[in-house]
């Protein structure tokens, strides 16, 4: 079963509403966002390393061994996370450079000792880590034991990123973008001739391979980078993240400053980026730094200064090897009407604390269904008037009345004796 994050804001519709989980997350300025599977979800904040082992319900802090400023910051600013094929956990600090940590349960030992800043990082398949220090970039071929330069000429990056293929693609602070196809030992920039993005801001790639790049209009490459096509998702923005699901579904966060005051808001698109749809609903206009998604298709944004959201249903119709729901749901009882007994089933997309609860035409109570957390699913109870209730039921209409996180419904049934 999939579980629900706490500490970001989460979808109830597939992406339409999102709702905050930051039960524990004490910063809410979010620089960098990770999913572990399976309930493993990381924080990089600018007061450090935030992890929740229950898919975001409670989150807590990790900052044993890395660099304390008290002059600027109560941790070191955590500005990327990078999980390697082990499981060992690689984030990259503003203050102390690079650091390690098994699990990010651990103390965090500091790697590339010689380099006292850092930005963003990546690695590909084969084991090659990628790393910005801020001023140069660097390559390790051993997990991080030793380093040696590369030729970039280019630093303090928006991003580092691999492709399907195992090219390596980079943006740096001036925006524009380079890549590599020897893993990162030498570095070309991409030329704008073949209708390129001149700048950038983010990346992500859909399962087809093909490479989409985001700044004021939507890039896309499906041949490696050799040409590209763009798309205006609307007038006068900048994509600040993108994030793709397994069916191909787009999501793109945004800057809009097509009006005044600027509009923060989250797009998504079905058709492979021919059209965008607004699901901001719920965000609130915060800034969303970064979108990722997991394996069940739950959308998780990190945003600048209000923590983390979370879509509470998943984004995909359908999960491979799994029975999670896609969205919450409160069926109609069956039989109806009933006597003595009838059945309800409800479905949830993550986990919450459900209650279900039967009352009479009154408004008061008469029967409790279900009291207890429950993990994504559907589940099937039966209700029987005699066994459930208190006291005994006259014939007449009820109703049954469920509660799961933001999600309320009601339905009614009828007793007949």
């Amino acid at each position: 079963m999939g579980t629900v994050f706490n500490s970001f804001w989460r979808t109830t519709d597939g992406g339409i509403t999102w709702q905050q989980i930051i039960d524990g997350l004490t910063n809410s300025d979010v620089n960098s966002l990770s999913v572990l599977e399976p309930n493993d979800i990381m924080v990089g904040s600018l007061r450090g390393f935030s992890i929740s082992n229950d898919g975001g319900n409670h989150w807590s802090r990790n900052n044993q061994g890395l660099y304390n400023n008290l002059n600027y910051a109560e941790y070191d600013w955590v500005w990327d996370i990078l999980v390697l094929p082990n499981q060992d956990i690689l984030i990259a600090t503003y203050y102390g450079g690079l650091y390690k940590s098994e699990h990010g349960l651990g103390p965090w030992e500091k790697i590339a000792l010689q380099y006292n800043t850092g930005h963003k990082l990546a690695s590909n398949p084969n084991g090659v880590i990628v790393f910005d220090t801020g001023n140069k970039i660097i390559r390790s071929t051993n997990n991080g034991q030793s380093w040696e330069e590369t030729n970039a000429v280019f630093a303090y990056t928006a991003f580092i990123s691999v492709s399907p293929n195992n090219v390596f693609f980079s943006a740096g602070q001036s925006g524009r973008v380079y890549y590599s196809t020897d893993e990162g030992i030498n570095w070309g920039i991409i030329d704008t001739a073949n209708g390129a993005p001149g700048k950038a801001k983010c990346i992500a790639y859909n399962v087809n391979g093909d490479i989409l790049i985001g700044d004021d209009k939507l890039y896309k490459s499906t041949d490696d980078g050799l040409s590209w096509t763009s798309k205006e998702i609307k007038p006068q923005i900048l994509i600040n993240s993108l994030a793709i699901n397994s069916e191909g579904e787009i999501f793109a966060a945004i800057t809009s400053f097509e009006s005044f005051p600027i509009k923060y808001e989250v797009y998504s698109s079905t058709d492979q980026g021919n059209s965008f749809y607004p699901i901001s609903n719920g965000l609130e206009n915060h800034k969303v730094n970064k979108l990722v998604i997991d394996s069940y298709g739950f959308v998780y944004a990190g945003t600048d200064s209000n923590g983390v959201y979370k879509s509470i249903g998943t984004t995909v119709d359908a999960i491979e090897g799994s029975n999670i729901p896609r969205i919450f749901q409160l069926s109609q009882n069956y039989p109806n009407p009933f006597n003595p007994s009838t059945s309800i089933q409800y479905a949830i997309s993550s986990t919450q604390f459900v209650t279900l609860k039967v009352y009479d035409l009154l408004g008061r109570e008469v029967a409790t269904l279900v009291n207890e957390e429950k993990a994504a699913g559907s589940y099937e109870i039966d209700f029987n008037v005699g066994r459930d209730s208190s006291p005994a039921l006259a014939s007449g209409i009820y109703f049954y009345k469920i509660h799961a996180g933001s999600f309320v419904e009601t339905k009614k049934m009828v007793l007949i004796k």
